[in-house]
Protein backbone atom coordinates (compact mmCIF):
# COMPACT_ATOMS: atom_id res chain seq x y z
CA UNK A 1 0.00 0.00 0.00
CA UNK A 2 3.15 2.64 0.22
CA UNK A 3 3.54 2.19 -3.14
CA UNK A 4 0.52 3.27 -3.95
CA UNK A 5 0.77 7.13 -5.13
CA UNK A 6 -1.87 7.06 -8.18
CA UNK A 7 -5.48 5.49 -9.21
CA UNK A 8 -4.24 3.57 -11.60
CA UNK A 9 -2.31 1.56 -8.82
CA UNK A 10 -5.45 1.12 -7.27
CA UNK A 11 -7.13 0.07 -9.69
CA UNK A 12 -4.29 -2.45 -10.37
CA UNK A 13 -4.50 -3.64 -6.92
CA UNK A 14 -8.47 -3.77 -6.90
CA UNK A 15 -8.07 -6.21 -10.13
CA UNK A 16 -5.20 -8.22 -8.82
CA UNK A 17 -7.66 -9.17 -5.55
CA UNK A 18 -9.61 -12.72 -6.02
CA UNK A 19 -13.75 -12.05 -6.33
CA UNK A 20 -13.88 -14.12 -2.75
CA UNK A 21 -11.89 -11.43 -1.25
CA UNK A 22 -14.00 -8.36 -3.17
CA UNK A 23 -17.29 -10.01 -1.30
CA UNK A 24 -15.94 -10.43 1.97
CA UNK A 25 -14.80 -6.81 1.68
CA UNK A 26 -18.28 -5.60 0.14
CA UNK A 27 -19.91 -7.55 3.63
CA UNK A 28 -17.77 -5.82 6.02
CA UNK A 29 -18.50 -2.93 4.77
CA UNK A 30 -22.15 -3.40 4.60
CA UNK A 31 -21.73 -4.81 8.04
CA UNK A 32 -20.13 -1.36 9.28
CA UNK A 33 -23.04 0.71 7.47
CA UNK A 34 -25.55 -1.15 9.05
CA UNK A 35 -23.96 -0.54 12.60
CA UNK A 36 -24.06 3.33 11.66
CA UNK A 37 -27.52 3.20 11.23
CA UNK A 38 -28.62 1.28 14.95
CA UNK A 39 -25.62 4.12 16.34
CA UNK A 40 -27.91 6.74 14.52
CA UNK A 41 -31.09 5.21 15.79
CA UNK A 42 -30.08 5.17 19.33
CA UNK A 43 -28.93 8.47 19.24
CA UNK A 44 -31.85 10.04 17.82
CA UNK A 45 -34.07 7.69 21.33
CA UNK A 46 -31.04 9.29 23.43
CA UNK A 47 -31.29 12.60 22.00
CA UNK A 48 -35.16 11.85 22.14
CA UNK A 49 -34.99 10.74 26.14
CA UNK A 50 -32.79 13.84 27.19
CA UNK A 51 -34.92 16.15 25.35
CA UNK A 52 -38.10 14.75 27.60
CA UNK A 53 -35.68 14.70 30.67
CA UNK A 54 -34.94 18.26 29.63
CA UNK A 55 -39.03 19.58 29.48
CA UNK A 56 -39.87 16.94 32.99
CA UNK A 57 -36.51 19.17 35.11
CA UNK A 58 -38.40 22.74 33.25
CA UNK A 59 -41.77 21.34 35.37
CA UNK A 60 -40.19 20.25 38.24
CA UNK A 61 -38.21 23.84 38.86
CA UNK A 62 -41.32 25.56 37.52
CA UNK A 63 -42.99 23.29 40.32
CA UNK A 64 -40.21 24.60 42.80
CA UNK A 65 -40.91 28.16 42.28
CA UNK A 66 -45.04 27.59 42.80
CA UNK A 67 -43.67 26.23 46.01
CA UNK A 68 -41.19 28.82 46.83
CA UNK A 69 -43.82 31.12 46.49
CA UNK A 70 -46.77 29.45 48.39
CA UNK A 71 -44.15 28.70 51.23
CA UNK A 72 -43.69 32.66 51.26
CA UNK A 73 -47.37 33.50 51.19
CA UNK A 74 -47.93 31.21 54.17
CA UNK A 75 -45.03 32.67 55.86
CA UNK A 76 -46.19 36.21 55.25
CA UNK A 77 -49.95 35.49 56.04
CA UNK A 78 -48.71 33.91 59.52
CA UNK A 79 -46.63 36.39 60.08
CA UNK A 80 -46.94 39.05 63.51
CA UNK A 81 -48.57 41.88 61.16
CA UNK A 82 -50.99 39.86 59.04
CA UNK A 83 -51.67 37.95 62.04
CA UNK A 84 -52.64 41.21 64.14
CA UNK A 85 -55.15 42.25 60.91
CA UNK A 86 -56.59 38.73 60.68
CA UNK A 87 -57.47 38.88 64.16
CA UNK A 88 -58.99 42.94 63.94
CA UNK A 89 -60.96 41.05 61.49
CA UNK A 90 -62.14 38.32 62.93
CA UNK A 91 -63.26 40.73 65.88
CA UNK A 92 -65.03 42.86 63.90
CA UNK A 93 -66.91 39.98 61.69
CA UNK A 94 -67.71 38.67 65.07
CA UNK A 95 -69.09 42.19 66.56
CA UNK A 96 -71.08 42.40 63.04
CA UNK A 97 -72.83 38.64 62.91
CA UNK A 98 -73.84 39.20 66.53
CA UNK A 99 -75.21 42.49 66.02
CA UNK A 100 -77.36 41.84 62.79
CA UNK A 101 -78.54 38.57 64.14
CA UNK A 102 -79.39 40.02 67.30
CA UNK A 103 -81.50 42.29 65.38
CA UNK A 104 -82.94 40.14 63.42
CA UNK A 105 -84.52 38.48 66.62
CA UNK A 106 -85.53 41.46 68.37
CA UNK A 107 -87.23 42.36 65.21
CA UNK A 108 -89.24 38.51 65.76
CA UNK A 109 -89.32 39.38 69.32
CA UNK A 110 -91.07 42.58 68.78
CA UNK A 111 -94.23 41.20 66.47
CA UNK A 112 -94.25 38.02 69.05
CA UNK A 113 -95.00 37.29 72.40
CA UNK A 114 -91.41 35.63 72.48
CA UNK A 115 -88.59 37.92 74.38
CA UNK A 116 -85.21 38.18 72.65
CA UNK A 117 -83.63 35.95 74.89
CA UNK A 118 -86.37 33.16 73.73
CA UNK A 119 -84.95 34.48 70.42
CA UNK A 120 -81.37 33.38 70.92
CA UNK A 121 -82.58 30.39 72.74
CA UNK A 122 -83.34 29.17 69.56
CA UNK A 123 -80.84 29.73 67.79
CA UNK A 124 -79.84 26.03 66.96
CA UNK A 125 -83.41 25.14 65.53
CA UNK A 126 -83.50 28.29 63.04
CA UNK A 127 -79.67 27.21 62.20
CA UNK A 128 -80.62 23.49 61.37
CA UNK A 129 -83.57 24.60 59.26
CA UNK A 130 -80.92 27.16 57.62
CA UNK A 131 -78.13 24.80 57.12
CA UNK A 132 -81.34 22.29 55.77
CA UNK A 133 -81.60 24.73 52.78
CA UNK A 134 -78.76 26.12 51.77
CA UNK A 135 -79.48 29.54 53.34
CA UNK A 136 -78.06 31.51 55.98
CA UNK A 137 -79.33 31.72 59.81
CA UNK A 138 -79.87 35.36 59.81
CA UNK A 139 -82.44 34.86 56.09
CA UNK A 140 -84.33 32.04 58.23
CA UNK A 141 -85.17 34.59 60.98
CA UNK A 142 -86.16 37.53 58.65
CA UNK A 143 -88.60 35.17 56.56
CA UNK A 144 -90.18 34.08 59.86
CA UNK A 145 -90.59 37.37 61.23
CA UNK A 146 -92.61 38.49 57.99
CA UNK A 147 -94.81 35.25 58.35
CA UNK A 148 -95.18 36.09 62.14
CA UNK A 149 -95.99 39.69 61.56
CA UNK A 150 -99.16 38.27 58.72
CA UNK A 151 -100.30 36.78 62.81
CA UNK A 152 -99.73 33.06 61.65
CA UNK A 153 -98.57 30.84 64.54
CA UNK A 154 -95.02 28.96 64.91
CA UNK A 155 -96.71 26.31 63.33
CA UNK A 156 -97.82 27.58 60.33
CA UNK A 157 -94.81 30.36 60.42
CA UNK A 158 -92.37 27.64 59.94
CA UNK A 159 -94.19 25.55 57.19
CA UNK A 160 -94.73 28.76 54.78
CA UNK A 161 -91.53 29.49 55.72
CA UNK A 162 -89.57 26.75 54.93
CA UNK A 163 -91.51 26.28 51.43
CA UNK A 164 -90.65 30.39 50.70
CA UNK A 165 -86.96 29.64 51.83
CA UNK A 166 -86.93 27.45 48.61
CA UNK A 167 -88.50 29.48 46.23
CA UNK A 168 -85.92 32.50 47.06
CA UNK A 169 -82.62 29.64 46.81
CA UNK A 170 -84.20 28.32 43.42
CA UNK A 171 -85.22 31.69 42.20
CA UNK A 172 -82.11 33.69 43.60
CA UNK A 173 -84.78 36.25 45.14
CA UNK A 174 -84.09 38.13 48.50
CA UNK A 175 -85.79 36.06 51.05
CA UNK A 176 -88.48 39.60 52.05
CA UNK A 177 -89.46 39.78 48.15
CA UNK A 178 -89.82 35.88 48.02
CA UNK A 179 -92.24 36.30 51.30
CA UNK A 180 -94.19 39.00 49.54
CA UNK A 181 -94.58 36.82 46.34
CA UNK A 182 -95.43 33.80 48.02
CA UNK A 183 -98.01 35.72 50.32
CA UNK A 184 -99.79 37.49 47.15
CA UNK A 185 -100.45 34.15 46.02
CA UNK A 186 -101.39 32.49 48.80
CA UNK A 187 -103.73 35.41 49.84
CA UNK A 188 -104.96 36.73 45.83
CA UNK A 189 -106.59 33.07 45.89
CA UNK A 190 -107.87 32.26 49.32
CA UNK A 191 -105.45 29.42 49.40
CA UNK A 192 -104.93 28.32 52.81
CA UNK A 193 -101.94 29.16 54.46
CA UNK A 194 -100.17 25.69 55.21
CA UNK A 195 -97.48 23.66 53.24
CA UNK A 196 -99.51 22.18 51.14
CA UNK A 197 -100.49 25.16 49.76
CA UNK A 198 -97.32 26.68 49.64
CA UNK A 199 -95.80 23.38 47.84
CA UNK A 200 -98.67 24.21 45.17
CA UNK A 201 -97.39 27.44 44.77
CA UNK A 202 -93.95 26.59 44.06
CA UNK A 203 -94.37 23.35 42.18
CA UNK A 204 -96.36 25.47 39.54
CA UNK A 205 -93.95 28.40 39.24
CA UNK A 206 -90.66 25.48 38.96
CA UNK A 207 -92.65 23.47 36.46
CA UNK A 208 -93.64 26.18 34.12
CA UNK A 209 -90.09 27.91 34.24
CA UNK A 210 -88.45 24.23 33.47
CA UNK A 211 -90.72 24.08 30.16
CA UNK A 212 -90.98 27.85 29.45
CA UNK A 213 -88.82 30.79 28.36
CA UNK A 214 -90.17 32.56 31.73
CA UNK A 215 -88.60 31.38 35.24
CA UNK A 216 -89.83 31.26 38.43
CA UNK A 217 -89.44 35.32 39.28
CA UNK A 218 -90.97 36.33 36.22
CA UNK A 219 -94.49 34.52 36.77
CA UNK A 220 -94.46 35.10 40.60
CA UNK A 221 -93.75 39.02 40.13
CA UNK A 222 -96.17 39.30 37.11
CA UNK A 223 -98.82 36.95 39.78
CA UNK A 224 -98.37 39.96 42.50
CA UNK A 225 -99.89 42.45 39.98
CA UNK A 226 -102.69 40.05 38.96
CA UNK A 227 -103.83 37.82 42.41
CA UNK A 228 -105.59 40.24 44.59
CA UNK A 229 -108.36 40.31 41.89
CA UNK A 230 -108.11 37.03 40.23
CA UNK A 231 -110.33 35.00 42.02
CA UNK A 232 -112.73 37.53 42.74
CA UNK A 233 -113.28 36.83 38.91
CA UNK A 234 -112.89 33.03 39.05
CA UNK A 235 -109.62 33.02 37.51
CA UNK A 236 -108.08 29.45 38.98
CA UNK A 237 -104.50 29.84 40.03
CA UNK A 238 -103.06 27.06 37.68
CA UNK A 239 -104.81 28.91 34.74
CA UNK A 240 -103.34 32.17 35.59
CA UNK A 241 -99.84 30.91 36.15
CA UNK A 242 -99.88 29.36 32.63
CA UNK A 243 -101.12 32.35 30.58
CA UNK A 244 -98.81 34.76 32.32
CA UNK A 245 -96.00 32.07 31.73
CA UNK A 246 -97.23 32.35 27.48
CA UNK A 247 -97.46 35.78 27.69
CA UNK A 248 -94.00 36.19 28.85
CA UNK A 249 -92.51 33.26 26.75
CA UNK A 250 -94.20 35.06 23.81
CA UNK A 251 -93.97 38.68 24.31
CA UNK A 252 -90.46 38.61 26.37
CA UNK A 253 -92.15 41.84 28.17
CA UNK A 254 -91.04 42.23 31.44
CA UNK A 255 -93.37 40.72 33.83
CA UNK A 256 -94.83 43.61 35.38
CA UNK A 257 -96.22 44.55 32.16
CA UNK A 258 -97.59 41.07 31.53
CA UNK A 259 -98.99 40.75 35.22
CA UNK A 260 -100.23 44.77 34.64
CA UNK A 261 -102.27 43.14 31.64
CA UNK A 262 -103.17 40.47 33.29
CA UNK A 263 -104.71 42.66 35.71
CA UNK A 264 -107.04 44.34 33.46
CA UNK A 265 -108.59 42.17 31.40
CA UNK A 266 -109.80 40.20 34.41
CA UNK A 267 -110.70 44.15 35.89
CA UNK A 268 -113.25 44.43 32.65
CA UNK A 269 -114.22 40.73 33.18
CA UNK A 270 -115.33 41.27 36.38
CA UNK A 271 -117.38 44.32 34.78
CA UNK A 272 -119.43 42.02 33.67
CA UNK A 273 -121.07 40.92 36.95
CA UNK A 274 -120.97 44.01 38.43
CA UNK A 275 -122.13 47.74 38.17
CA UNK A 276 -118.81 49.65 37.91
CA UNK A 277 -119.59 51.56 40.68
CA UNK A 278 -119.46 48.43 42.85
CA UNK A 279 -115.84 47.81 41.67
CA UNK A 280 -113.19 47.61 43.93
CA UNK A 281 -110.86 50.63 43.90
CA UNK A 282 -108.09 48.11 42.77
CA UNK A 283 -110.45 47.05 39.78
CA UNK A 284 -111.25 50.46 38.68
CA UNK A 285 -107.42 51.88 38.70
CA UNK A 286 -106.72 48.22 36.62
CA UNK A 287 -109.33 49.59 34.18
CA UNK A 288 -106.81 52.52 33.20
CA UNK A 289 -109.51 55.14 33.37
CA UNK A 290 -111.47 53.49 30.32
CA UNK A 291 -115.59 52.86 30.44
CA UNK A 292 -116.28 48.97 30.24
CA UNK A 293 -119.38 48.37 28.67
CA UNK A 294 -120.82 44.72 29.26
CA UNK A 295 -122.71 44.81 26.51
CA UNK A 296 -120.09 44.96 24.04
CA UNK A 297 -117.95 42.50 25.92
CA UNK A 298 -120.54 40.10 25.82
CA UNK A 299 -121.57 40.70 22.12
CA UNK A 300 -117.94 40.54 21.00
CA UNK A 301 -117.54 36.97 22.77
CA UNK A 302 -120.87 36.09 21.17
CA UNK A 303 -119.36 37.55 17.69
CA UNK A 304 -116.53 34.40 18.54
CA UNK A 305 -118.92 31.88 19.86
CA UNK A 306 -118.02 32.28 23.12
CA UNK A 307 -121.48 32.95 25.70
CA UNK A 308 -120.24 34.68 28.90
CA UNK A 309 -123.43 33.46 30.73
CA UNK A 310 -124.52 29.95 31.59
CA UNK A 311 -128.09 28.45 30.27
CA UNK A 312 -128.91 29.58 34.14
CA UNK A 313 -128.20 33.79 32.82
CA UNK A 314 -125.01 33.10 35.15
CA UNK A 315 -121.80 34.80 34.34
CA UNK A 316 -119.67 31.37 34.03
CA UNK A 317 -115.65 31.41 35.60
CA UNK A 318 -113.61 33.64 33.80
CA UNK A 319 -111.20 30.48 33.85
CA UNK A 320 -113.50 28.86 31.33
CA UNK A 321 -114.53 31.53 29.68
CA UNK A 322 -110.65 31.95 28.52
CA UNK A 323 -110.12 28.77 27.68
CA UNK A 324 -113.08 28.22 25.55
CA UNK A 325 -112.45 31.57 23.97
CA UNK A 326 -108.71 30.26 23.31
CA UNK A 327 -109.40 27.31 21.37
CA UNK A 328 -111.42 29.28 19.08
CA UNK A 329 -109.39 31.71 18.66
CA UNK A 330 -107.32 30.71 15.64
CA UNK A 331 -110.87 30.02 13.46
CA UNK A 332 -111.76 33.35 13.83
CA UNK A 333 -110.81 35.99 11.25
CA UNK A 334 -108.47 39.02 12.01
CA UNK A 335 -111.07 41.22 12.27
CA UNK A 336 -113.05 39.31 14.85
CA UNK A 337 -110.16 38.55 16.93
CA UNK A 338 -109.12 42.30 17.30
CA UNK A 339 -112.61 43.20 17.78
CA UNK A 340 -112.64 40.99 20.90
CA UNK A 341 -109.19 41.77 22.16
CA UNK A 342 -110.39 45.28 21.81
CA UNK A 343 -113.66 44.75 24.03
CA UNK A 344 -112.24 42.23 26.09
CA UNK A 345 -108.53 43.57 26.93
CA UNK A 346 -108.95 47.44 25.85
CA UNK A 347 -107.03 49.16 23.29
CA UNK A 348 -103.54 49.51 25.77
CA UNK A 349 -103.59 45.22 26.68
CA UNK A 350 -104.83 44.06 23.37
CA UNK A 351 -101.47 42.79 22.02
CA UNK A 352 -101.08 40.77 25.21
CA UNK A 353 -104.25 39.42 25.17
CA UNK A 354 -103.86 38.30 21.35
CA UNK A 355 -100.63 36.75 22.57
CA UNK A 356 -102.34 34.86 25.40
CA UNK A 357 -104.78 33.75 23.31
CA UNK A 358 -103.02 32.61 19.65
CA UNK A 359 -101.69 28.98 20.80
CA UNK A 360 -104.56 26.75 22.56
CA UNK A 361 -101.96 23.70 21.77
CA UNK A 362 -99.43 25.26 23.62
CA UNK A 363 -101.64 27.15 26.84
CA UNK A 364 -102.78 23.82 27.36
CA UNK A 365 -100.03 21.85 27.47
CA UNK A 366 -98.79 24.51 30.36
CA UNK A 367 -102.06 24.10 31.69
CA UNK A 368 -102.06 20.13 32.01
CA UNK A 369 -98.23 20.65 33.47
CA UNK A 370 -99.37 22.49 36.30
CA UNK A 371 -102.04 19.92 37.06
CA UNK A 372 -99.45 17.57 37.54
CA UNK A 373 -96.52 19.89 38.54
CA UNK A 374 -96.16 17.83 42.27
CA UNK A 375 -92.88 17.45 43.19
CA UNK A 376 -91.21 20.04 40.95
CA UNK A 377 -90.21 22.54 42.93
CA UNK A 378 -88.38 19.75 45.39
CA UNK A 379 -86.35 18.63 42.82
CA UNK A 380 -84.89 21.98 41.43
CA UNK A 381 -84.07 22.72 45.17
CA UNK A 382 -82.03 20.12 45.57
CA UNK A 383 -79.81 20.91 42.59
CA UNK A 384 -79.31 24.62 44.66
CA UNK A 385 -78.16 22.22 47.61
CA UNK A 386 -74.74 21.30 44.91
CA UNK A 387 -73.82 25.01 44.82
CA UNK A 388 -71.35 27.04 46.36
CA UNK A 389 -72.88 28.81 47.72
CA UNK A 390 -75.06 26.80 49.78
CA UNK A 391 -71.57 25.22 51.03
CA UNK A 392 -70.61 28.87 51.75
CA UNK A 393 -74.17 29.27 53.90
CA UNK A 394 -73.48 26.40 55.69
CA UNK A 395 -70.01 27.27 56.68
CA UNK A 396 -71.18 30.68 57.71
CA UNK A 397 -73.60 29.52 59.32
CA UNK A 398 -71.49 27.33 61.51
CA UNK A 399 -69.36 30.57 62.15
CA UNK A 400 -72.05 32.48 63.38
CA UNK A 401 -73.56 29.54 65.52
CA UNK A 402 -69.48 29.31 67.35
CA UNK A 403 -69.34 33.34 68.10
CA UNK A 404 -72.91 33.39 69.01
CA UNK A 405 -72.18 30.96 71.85
CA UNK A 406 -69.10 31.86 72.90
CA UNK A 407 -71.26 35.67 73.24
CA UNK A 408 -74.70 34.77 74.27
CA UNK A 409 -77.06 37.93 74.23
CA UNK A 410 -76.71 38.39 77.92
CA UNK A 411 -73.10 38.59 78.16
CA UNK A 412 -72.45 40.81 75.07
CA UNK A 413 -74.90 43.45 76.57
CA UNK A 414 -73.67 43.03 80.27
CA UNK A 415 -70.43 44.47 78.33
CA UNK A 416 -71.49 46.86 76.58
CA UNK A 417 -73.01 48.18 79.64
CA UNK A 418 -70.31 48.18 81.81
CA UNK A 419 -68.37 49.79 79.42
CA UNK A 420 -71.14 52.76 78.85
CA UNK A 421 -70.90 53.06 82.97
CA UNK A 422 -67.00 53.18 82.67
CA UNK A 423 -67.35 55.85 80.17
CA UNK A 424 -70.42 57.90 82.10
CA UNK A 425 -67.98 57.72 85.25
CA UNK A 426 -64.96 59.54 83.32
CA UNK A 427 -67.36 61.94 81.89
CA UNK A 428 -68.62 62.86 85.54
CA UNK A 429 -65.41 63.16 86.27
CA UNK A 430 -64.73 65.65 83.80
CA UNK A 431 -67.29 67.50 84.87
CA UNK A 432 -66.40 68.00 88.74
CA UNK A 433 -63.13 68.87 87.94
CA UNK A 434 -63.98 71.62 85.05
CA UNK A 435 -66.69 72.97 87.73
CA UNK A 436 -63.71 73.14 90.32
CA UNK A 437 -61.03 74.84 88.28
CA UNK A 438 -61.94 78.16 86.16
CA UNK A 439 -60.60 77.17 82.65
CA UNK A 440 -58.74 80.39 81.50
CA UNK A 441 -54.63 81.07 81.90
CA UNK A 442 -52.66 78.96 84.08
CA UNK A 443 -55.86 77.63 85.77
CA UNK A 444 -56.84 75.85 82.52
CA UNK A 445 -53.29 74.39 81.95
CA UNK A 446 -53.93 73.24 85.43
CA UNK A 447 -57.61 71.67 85.05
CA UNK A 448 -56.00 70.02 81.76
CA UNK A 449 -53.77 68.32 84.14
CA UNK A 450 -56.31 67.16 86.50
CA UNK A 451 -58.50 66.05 83.90
CA UNK A 452 -55.42 63.79 82.49
CA UNK A 453 -54.75 62.79 85.84
CA UNK A 454 -58.39 61.77 86.84
CA UNK A 455 -58.56 60.09 83.76
CA UNK A 456 -56.00 58.06 83.98
CA UNK A 457 -57.03 57.13 87.62
CA UNK A 458 -60.47 56.22 86.17
CA UNK A 459 -59.09 54.02 83.84
CA UNK A 460 -56.90 52.36 85.81
CA UNK A 461 -59.74 51.51 88.08
CA UNK A 462 -61.58 50.47 84.56
CA UNK A 463 -59.03 48.63 83.86
CA UNK A 464 -59.16 46.62 86.72
CA UNK A 465 -62.81 46.06 86.50
CA UNK A 466 -62.73 45.17 83.03
CA UNK A 467 -59.53 42.70 84.09
CA UNK A 468 -61.85 41.37 86.59
CA UNK A 469 -59.12 41.99 89.57
CA UNK A 470 -62.23 43.17 91.43
CA UNK A 471 -64.33 40.37 90.98
CA UNK A 472 -62.01 37.67 91.29
CA UNK A 473 -61.08 39.50 94.85
CA UNK A 474 -64.96 39.36 95.92
CA UNK A 475 -65.20 35.84 94.44
CA UNK A 476 -62.17 34.64 96.03
CA UNK A 477 -63.23 36.50 99.41
CA UNK A 478 -66.39 34.47 99.42
CA UNK A 479 -65.18 30.88 98.68
CA UNK A 480 -65.19 28.13 101.03
CA UNK A 481 -61.77 26.99 101.27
Amino acid sequence: LSKVTSIEDVNKIINSLETEKIEQVRSRLLEAASGMEEIGTEANATKGQLSDYSSEMEKLSYTAQQMSQLKNQVLSFFSVGNGIQLFKRMIHGAISTITDLDAAMTETAVVTDFSVSDMWGRLREYTDLANKLGATTQGAYETMTLYYQQGLDTKATFELGEETMKMARIAGMDYSEATDMMTAALRGFNMELNETSAQRINDVYSELAAITASDTYEISEAMTRTASIAASAGLDFDIASAYLAEAIETTREAPENIGTAMKTIVARFAGLTKDPSELSQEMQEALEGEVVEANRVEAALRAAGVQARDSNGEFRNLSDVFLELNEKWDSLDLMTQRYVATQAAGTRQQSRFIAMMQNYDRTMELVNATKNSKGASQKQFEKTLESMEAKVNNLKNAWNEFIMNIANSDMVKAGVDALTGFLTIINKISEAVATIVPGKGLDGIVKSLMNIGAIIGAMKIGGSILNGDLFRGSIGKGKTK
